[in-house]
């Protein structure tokens, strides 16, 4: 019972990440095109630039010209010249991470964190092949990224530093804080800003509470949702 119990929490904490995920590749690929016009760049420049560093997505998009969801658009333009908003349509999340990445180290760019986004992409994906997400909690044998624990620091003025890297060294916390960051700050609708927010808040604060007893006798997992827990309170 507690297996399947611990399963459902899981269930709810994918759907949610595969949700919010989605609603902030959307959020970015409508900023990056907002930054490209501000600085007035060709919307095909851009891509024929990427084309020339990064030539093997190319061949993949090339495969896909026939494939019935995207043929449509594709077959407007002579490959591999494409205008910028073609690009991100069709291109997978992965890619659109490479492809930011390349844009922000090029240009000066306020948006979100390349670095960071790669924490997005894992978390999505493993949510998207259905890993569980909360099976290894009690594991701090990765790496905490010093950008993630300077935002933290900010937000959590009376929490320690030094706890702060100890909990981001659990790769699913990291991943999982990344993308809590990257909603509040990608995500330009209020509404659906606040939607996501509320929706994890109150994962946590009933469904999660009410299932407690299935985590109660682990003081490394109870660490571990009152430090999500808070920045969740924060963000809200």
């Amino acid at each position: 019972m507690a297996l399947k119990d611990l399963s459902t929490i899981d269930m709810y904490l994918k759907r949610w990440i595969l949700n919010a995920s989605l609603s902030v590749e959307h959020s970015l690929k409508v900023n990056l095109i907002e930054d490209i016009q501000k600085r007035h760049i060709d919307e095909f420049d851009i891509v024929n630039d990427y084309h020339s560093s990064c030539s093997k997505i190319f061949d993949e998009i090339q495969r896909r010209r026939e494939k019935s969801y995207v043929k449509n658009l594709l077959e407007k333009y002579t490959h591999p010249n494409y205008p910028i908003w073609v690009y991100l349509e069709v291109i997978p999340f992965g890619e659109f991470v490479n492809f930011y990445k390349y844009y922000y180290k090029k240009y000066p760019y306020g948006g979100f964190s390349s670095d960071l986004l790669y924490n997005v992409r894992d978390i999505r994906n493993a949510s998207a092949h259905n890993n569980c997400i909360i099976h290894d909690l009690i594991n701090k044998n990765g790496y905490y990224k010093s950008e993630l624990v300077n935002i933290l620091d900010s937000l959590l003025p009376n929490t320690r530093r030094r706890t702060i890297q100890n909990r981001l060294k659990n790769n699913s916390v990291q991943d999982f804080i990344a993308l809590l960051i990257a909603v509040e700050k990608v995500i330009k609708s209020e509404e659906l800003k606040s939607y996501y927010l509320k929706s994890i808040k109150e994962l946590f604060d009933v469904r999660m509470i009410r299932d407690s007893y299935l985590y109660k006798s682990s003081p490394a997992l109870n660490q571990m949702y009152e430090f999500c827990k808070e920045i969740i309170d924060i963000l809200k």
